[in-house]
């Protein structure tokens, strides 16, 4: 049992017992937030409003991705939303802090992706009077000293939360100048891998609109169509859209994926591994195909369902919701062995065809994509069949395109892991430099 003295002054602060037994690292010199900032500041009455398709970034706790910011499925406000809550508009190099509810202590840093973004009730802006000393202040709240400065601080029963006041206090360690700026480099450098990945992929989407000249139609509201001719007799299959796509792949020298790849069906439902990886669908960044934040655990705390253990360079394509074009890659840069949810993916491989990125390229592009989507069926949760899959047309270009292809999406995969490794040199210098 824990046992401490506290005196009362600093009983008057804080009575709960969590707050005093304080197992943070003695840090000898350090700079309190309050002393850093230029200001601390959210807007708990931001909510309870529509979101739009378009216009401004609504950020909230989803989007914070420790530290940088994902915009794949980020929610979009007009402009008059975004002047009423002037006082949490952002500016580049504001961190934000998630505090409130389970996922509190979410670290991101706004980079100035967009000229004018926002945050939901749920999230703190930690402006600093220094802007160029964010990326080290955010490193330092995702380190284990920052970490663990915020755990204590959390107060509330069903409801965590964290005040402003609280995160005044938490103390960040003046860094060595050699320190600082080697994790200054290294955190540009993880943020400019970002940028890569967005590049290739519009790079590739911009030689398949040229080589194909495939029209991304909207779906029609009304149309008559005679059905004998086909065993689906949904109206979605039948839309003039897909119509368009089935006659694009059949006018190509188009081969089926079936005749390409193989289909990976066998499944696991116990392993010997203490820890393994697990992908599901919410990992797979929607815009660039990239698998983020693998979960690794033990396997009694992963769901319970079969697994397929993955190999390198196998190919996942979602099941579920294929609209949202949730089709990966998975690229072995560890011993540590990883798996899949055999209901949520479609794994395949390709043994013998030679462009496997060059395959997940064409597959998330819209006349790869549309030939998924088109079979969907279901309303809230719509799912595909593995046949319907394997059953895509894949349209082959000539050998030295597909190449060059191949190798703009596998630097697109590469660059991820060069980010994600980048962050954790940051850790490992920054945990070290606290010791």
């Amino acid at each position: 049992m824990k046992q401490g003295v506290v005196s009362s002054k600093k009983l008057f602060r804080r009575l709960d017992v969590k707050y005093h037994f304080n197992e943070n690292k003695e840090i000898d010199n350090y700079d309190k937030l309050c002393d850093l900032k230029e200001l601390i500041v959210r807007d708990p009455n931001c909510y309870g409003f529509r979101y739009s398709s378009v216009g401004i970034p609504m950020i909230r706790i989803s989007d914070i991705g420790n530290p940088f910011i994902n915009y794949d499925n980020v929610a979009y406000v007009n402009e008059r939303i975004h002047n009423k809550y002037k006082k949490t508009q952002l500016q580049k190099f504001d961190i934000l802090m998630s505090v409130r509810g389970v996922s509190i202590g979410k670290i991101g840093i706004f980079m100035g992706e967009y000229s004018e973004a926002n945050i939901s009730a749920n999230l703190i802006i930690i402006r600093l009077k220094n802007p160029s000393y964010a990326p080290y202040v955010a490193m330092s709240l995702i380190s284990s000293v920052g970490q663990s400065q915020i755990s204590r601080s959390i107060g509330g029963g069903s409801k965590p939360t964290i005040t402003s006041g609280f995160i005044d206090e938490i103390e960040i360690p003046t860094p060595p100048e050699e320190v600082l700026k080697n994790i200054n480099q290294l955190f540009f450098e993880a943020f400019n891998q970002r940028g890569l990945a967005k590049e290739s992929t519009e790079i590739i989407d911009s030689v398949f609109d040229e080589l194909f000249k495939y029209e991304d139609n909207k779906k029609s509201v009304s149309y008559t169509k005679n059905i004998l001719d086909n065993n689906r007799w949904d109206s979605h299959y039948h839309n003039p859209k897909y119509i368009n796509t089935r006659r694009k792949v059949d006018a190509e020298n188009a081969k089926y994926l079936k005749n390409l790849v193989t289909e990976v069906t066998e499944s696991v439902d116990k392993l010997h591994e203490d820890k393994v990886g697990y992908i599901e669908i919410s990992n797979v960044n929607n815009r660039t195909g990239r698998i983020n934040g693998i979960k690794f655990d033990y396997i009694n705390k992963l769901p319970k369902n079969g697994k397929i253990i993955l190999k390198d360079e196998d190919i996942l394509i979602s099941k579920v919701r294929p609209y949202r074009g949730s089709i990966a890659i998975y690229k072995e840069y560890s011993a540590e062995l990883c798996t899949t949810s055999k209901s949520a993916f479609v794994v395949i491989r390709a043994e013998e065809f030679m462009y496997p990125y060059y395959l997940t390229a064409f597959l998330r592009y819209r006349l790869g994509l549309d030939q998924i989507v088109m079979n969907q069926s279901g309303t809230t949760y719509p799912t595909v069949k593995p046949e319907e899959i394997m059953n895509v047309k894949v349209i082959l270009l000539e050998d030295m395109k597909m190449k060059e292809i191949n190798e703009i999406y596998r630097k697109n995969i590469d660059s991820k892991y060069h980010e994600e490794k980048n962050i954790q040199s940051i850790i490992e210098l920054l945990e070290s430099s606290f010791s």
